[in-house]
């Protein structure tokens, strides 16, 4: 599925939703859908973790968000998929994961959604965005927050809102669409598929394409911290 794309995905630069929430994390289907890892009399509960996992030879660590270090199956998993797809990172990695009970009562991470070597790590804050996306060459990013997308290009003095409706969806992509000023039409595309910035050691669960007019940005995108 992974899908290497000289695409950008900083965690740069926020009403209740009133349309759909976006894609749930990689691999899972949206909300409201049926999902191999729901709570079910014989299925484990699956937990959003995020932290900082340390690459180290011969063994590598994790550090919750919180300071705790949590006892952990598949953490060498991990440190060798970050190493395969940010080669040359040496340093402590932010990563977004689902964990879940493994064998003999010990917690596996189960999948590696998000993996960043730079940027604010445990310090980024979803301030009311449901999906942000960012892309270089030209830099640009967009949220999507509640039925408004809202985007700046690198040249723009300002950010842009515009209302957008209910998305339209196929099996691993939603397309919200709307119209901005002078009736010119808006769409803000994210499909599941890994992303990864190369400009900023990162990859992230979702590719995105923002398109107004005749611009079109392609970038990385992603769902807020668990």
């Amino acid at each position: 599925m992974a899908a290497t794309l000289g695409c950008g995905a900083g965690d740069r630069p926020a009403s209740p939703p009133s349309t759909p929430s976006p894609p749930a994390v990689a691999d899972a289907p949206p909300p409201g859908e049926a999902s191999a890892d729901a709570v079910a009399p014989d299925k484990p509960t699956i937990e959003g973790f995020r932290g900082t996992l340390t690459l180290a030879s011969p063994t590598s660590s994790v550090v919750a968000c919180d300071g705790s270090t949590p006892t952990v199956d598949g953490v060498e998993a991990f440190a060798s998929e970050i190493r395969g797809a940010l080669p040359g990172v040496s340093g402590p990695v932010y990563i977004e994961a689902r964990i879940g009970p493994g064998a003999q009562g010990q917690r596996l991470l189960r999948a590696l959604d998000v993996a960043v070597a730079e940027g604010p790590g445990c310090g980024l804050a979803a301030d009311g965005w449901q999906l942000r996306a960012t892309g270089n060459e030209p830099f640009w990013w967009a949220e999507l927050r509640g039925g408004d997308v809202r985007w700046q290009r690198m040249d723009d003095p300002a950010p842009t809102t515009v209302r957008v409706g209910v998305p339209t969806s196929e099996a691993k992509r939603r397309v919200w669409s709307g119209r901005g000023a002078g009736d010119v039409p808006v769409a803000f595309d994210v499909r599941r598929e890994r992303c990864r910035d190369t400009m900023a050691s990162a990859f992230y669960p979702y590719t995105a394409t923002l398109t107004v007019g005749d611009w079109t940005g392609t970038g990385c995108a992603r769902t807020p911290p668990p």
